[in-house]
């Protein structure tokens, strides 16, 4: 588990992307928290998330926090006047679902890197509050949605180069990055990924790739993250979760795309294992 990469993307504009959760787990000597992870608002109780931000076993690796409205890691509010605290959320292990068949050992041939995060108590949105820059994420639920194909967008707060020695942001943010980055990537049809590249040669119908522009690339994003389509040239068009981030190489911008879960083929599953 890891905050990931987003290299050569760009800041993003505070509230730009309102459905992007930061997910914090417990810090070195129980100090603060560090935002290791990112998920998606999809409803008001539930945020989606990869099944590798969270561990069943140790505490350390154990989702304690999810924060939305969230921007400028090192600030809350971050700005003054109008804008609003963040919204935080105490997190228990019995409020993660992670999909049945998980094992991280296996997620290259068997996919299944999905989890849901119940919520405490409702979030407070947009349609509550207007100075609230949260809003859920946009799912095709059903066949009569037509998700757009055009433009794909990942985001998160993670490491920007692969120098591993380079903390950035983390003493002061918990993350790498302080401010939310996104990143356009190209999705790649899966047939033509493992073709193109035979280290994903065995992945599954499950996922799909997206990136692999040299210098430019998600690599494995914010793990847990979002990766977002709509319709190309006009940023005020709905946002659809069409991925989750998770995983990739370990070096990161060498022209090899990031691996993503399908949110389309899970969404039986997300259905069934949301509650009231």
């Amino acid at each position: 588990m890891g905050a990931g990469f987003i290299l050569g993307g760009n800041v993003t504009k505070r509230g730009e992307l309102p459905y992007q959760a930061a997910l914090g787990y417990r810090g070195k000597k129980g100090k603060g928290n560090s935002y290791n992870c990112g998920g998606t608002l999809i409803n008001k109780r539930y945020v989606i998330t990869a099944a590798h931000c969270h561990d069943k076993k140790l505490r350390r690796f154990q989702i304690r926090e999810v924060v939305l409205g969230e921007w400028d890691l090192e600030k809350d509010p971050d700005c003054e006047g109008s804008c609003k605290k963040v919204q935080r959320f105490n997190i228990r292990p019995s409020d993660v679902t992670m999909y049945e068949d998980w094992d991280i050992n296996k997620v290259t041939t068997n996919g299944n890197d999905i989890a849901l995060i119940r919520l405490p108590r409702l979030a407070l949105t947009i349609e509550e509050d207007f100075d609230q820059l949260v809003s859920p994420v946009c799912l095709g639920w059903d066949q009569t949605i037509q998700v757009p194909d055009h433009t794909f967008t990942v985001s998160g707060w993670g490491r920007t180069n692969n120098d591993g020695s380079d903390l950035g942001d983390f003493k002061t943010a918990g993350a790498h990055s302080s401010k939310l980055l996104k990143l356009i990537v190209p999705r790649i049809p899966l047939d033509k990924c493992k073709a193109d590249f035979p280290i994903f040669e065995d992945l599954p119908e499950k996922v799909f790739c997206a990136g692999g522009e040299e210098g430019k690339d998600s690599c494995s994003g914010d793990s847990g993250g979002p990766l977002v389509a709509q319709v190309e040239g006009d940023f005020k068009e709905p946002k659809y979760l069409v991925g989750i981030v998770s995983f990739g190489t370990s070096k990161c911008a060498q022209g090899i795309p990031g691996v993503y879960t399908s949110i389309d083929y899970y969404l039986p599953w997300i259905l069934e294992n949301m509650k009231p």
